[in-house]
C-alpha cells in the first residue's frame, strides 16, 4: 500500500518534471506503461510520452510552480487538488490561442486522481481548468 510519504514523493517528482526539468525522477514513481486522462485530450499511454508532454509545456511555460491545496490518500489511490502558476514563454499547439505575450503570469486550477499498483503509479485521470487559462491569454493576446 502506498504510503502518505510516497505520494509526497511522487508529487514533488511531477512538480520538480515540470518546474525544473527532472524528469527523471518520474522514474522512481510512474509505471512505463502508466494511461493518462484528461477529458480535454485523448488518452495516452507511458511514461516516455508524458515526458514529452512535460517538455512541451516546458517549452511554453516558465517559472511553473505548484499551489498544493489539497491530498486525499486512500490506500493505493490519491486524489490532490492544487493552482498551476506560471509564466508563458510560447504558444501551445492544443490551445486556440495565438500571438501571446511572452513573461505574462498566469494560473488555473487542477485536480488529479491516481492509482497506483505494484509499488508505481499505472493510473492518473487529471482535470484542469483550461476554459479559465484560454481566457487569461486571450485577453493578453486582443491586447
Amino acid at each position: 500500500m502506498a504510503t502518505k510519504e510516497f505520494w509526497d514523493k511522487a508529487l514533488l517528482s511531477v512538480q520538480e518534471a515540470f518546474s525544473k526539468g527532472k524528469l527523471n525522477t518520474l522514474d522512481e514513481f510512474y509505471s512505463p506503461d502508466v494511461v493518462f486522462n484528461n477529458p480535454a485530450f485523448p488518452p495516452f499511454n507511458g511514461l516516455n510520452t508524458f515526458k514529452q508532454v512535460v517538455l512541451s509545456t516546458r517549452n511554453s511555460y516558465s517559472d511553473i510552480w505548484y499551489e498544493d491545496e489539497e491530498m486525499i490518500i486512500n490506500g493505493d489511490n490519491l486524489a490532490a487538488r492544487f493552482t498551476i502558476h506560471a509564466k508563458t514563454a510560447g504558444p501551445l499547439d492544443w490551445l486556440p490561442v495565438y500571438n501571446i505575450p511572452v513573461g505574462k503570469e498566469v494560473y488555473w486550477k487542477a485536480v488529479v486522481f491516481c492509482h497506483v499498483k505494484n509499488d508505481k503509479i499505472v493510473e492518473v485521470i487529471e482535470v484542469s481548468n483550461y476554459l479559465g487559462l484560454i481566457q487569461q491569454l486571450a485577453s493578453f493576446s486582443s491586447k
